[in-house]
């Protein structure tokens, strides 16, 4: 596991390469309120790496789940 910063200030906070080299990218929220532009790093890491990128997920602090691999988004607590 490890997070992606390039010299342009795009980050993503969690990256988890699978052994077949898969990726799965996660960016971590303390908002409550779920916020599109959540997904704006994580769109940008699927955009480099539109192969590997399977799975994209915001983990926040907010009561709204969507629980699916592609733009989910889950609770921390619910982890």
């Amino acid at each position: 596991m490890y997070f992606y910063r390039d010299q342009r200030q795009h980050e993503v906070d969690l990256i988890e390469e699978m052994a077949d080299g898969n990726i799965h990218a996660y960016e971590i929220k303390s908002g409550q309120t779920y916020r599109k532009d959540y997904f704006t790093q994580l769109n940008y890491l699927r955009s480099l790496l539109p192969d590997n990128v399977i799975r994209t997920q915001v983990i926040y602090d907010g009561e709204q789940e969507n629980n699916q691999d592609n733009d989910g988004i889950i609770n921390y607590r619910n982890i």
